[in-house]
């Protein structure tokens, strides 16, 4: 027998006498919607497909395995381990400190004796329920300050921390082949677009500007967010790394489609981008060079003009490293020359 079910309050009732079944449940609507099982088989084929209850009130004796090797087999599964198991006994061994650890060691969260009290049933079930969907509450609320802390909140890329973690993780990683490919792109004239359009249409800019850098991008390569107006895209390996061609296709491609105009309120606007290519950058390499030589060849860039991409390659990148370790001067002299990838 089933009661009418309602996804959100459903309980599974486990004992092998019917008329137990039929008090609980009364017990418990209309509050809760009851399906029942009388053996433990019964219960695990009801559980194995379907919407899973809130609950389950588990008789402790019944008829091949009991309620204690039910719920460890339960707790054992990862469909069925967040489930809350309320054990139901008329034996007395769980009046004593004992019979209790035994129904808490096999995964139960509380226990009620028979003959059923109404009020104790319900009290007991809503408890167990509340505890339950805080935990989950908990659970989310915890999900999402990870998710904070790691994604911009107005593209949903990674953010700049994430960035820097993942770079430094793939610098420890001694066992992939060397080299990977990194592009700084820049979109021009950003901090006056929030002065002249407002903050509004600035944010809806780099939400349009994120949609097209992670549809150009290969399934494996990175996408962040690094600043106002700065992306940094990370190229998995693939094929031949540091070859010009490989980064410079990515790059042309993407300037394609950030020069494509933008729709910001009621009118199209064009904002064009200039990118700086680290190639073949080895793993052991510094973040902090790596994003330093990007900068560097994006500034390059800058001098060149609109849509200007440069590129530096491992040896200049070598360069860079030598020079700011011995100077610790971001504009040094000697630091790396950039050059262009692609005809003038």
């Amino acid at each position: 027998m089933t009661l009418p079910d309602h996804p959100a309050t459903k309980v599974l009732i486990v004992d092998d006498i019917a008329i137990n079944l039929k008090i609980m449940a009364k017990a418990l609507a209309p509050d809760y919607a009851s399906e029942f099982a009388q053996s433990a088989e019964e219960a695990l084929a009801r559980l194995a497909t379907g919407e899973l209850p809130v609950l389950i009130l588990l008789d402790v004796v019944m008829p091949g395995m009991d309620g204690y090797a039910l719920c460890r087999q339960l707790k054992a599964e990862p469909r069925t381990s967040e489930i809350p198991v309320i054990f139901i006994t008329a034996r007395n061994d769980l009046e004593d400190e004992l019979g209790a650890m035994l129904a808490y060691v096999a995964g139960g969260a509380d226990f009620i004796h028979k003959p059923i009290n109404p009020q104790v049933l319900r009290q007991r079930v809503r408890t167990q329920v509340q505890l339950r969907e805080c935990g989950q509450a908990l659970l989310r609320l915890e999900e999402e300050l990870k998710r904070r802390a790691c994604y911009d909140p107005v593209t949903g890329l990674p953010n700049r921390p994430l960035l820097l973690d993942r770079l430094h993780q793939r610098a420890l990683e001694r066992t992939r082949p060397p080299g990977a490919d990194l592009l700084y792109v820049v979109l021009e004239r950003f901090a006056a677009i929030g002065l002249i359009l407002g903050p509004a249409s600035r944010d809806r800019l780099l939400q349009q500007v994120a949609q097209r850098l992670s549809e150009c991008v290969h399934q494996g390569d990175t996408v962040a967010r690094f600043a106002d107006g700065e992306f940094v895209v990370v190229m998995a390996e693939r094929g031949q790394t540091g070859e010009a061609g490989t980064a410079r296709a990515l790059a042309e491609t993407i300037l394609t489609r950030l020069d494509q105009p933008y729709r910001l309120g009621d009118d199209d606007h064009q904002y064009r981008a200039r990118i700086g290519i680290i190639l073949t950058a080895p793993h052991q390499t510094a973040v902090e060079v790596l994003l330093r030589g990007a900068q560097c060849a994006m500034q390059q860039a800058e001098v060149a003009g609109h849509d200007a991409i440069r590129a530096l390659d491992h040896t200049e990148l070598a360069a860079l490293a030598g020079d700011q370790g011995e100077s610790r001067q971001a504009d040094s002299p000697r630091s790396a020359q950039s050059r262009r990838v692609g005809p003038d």
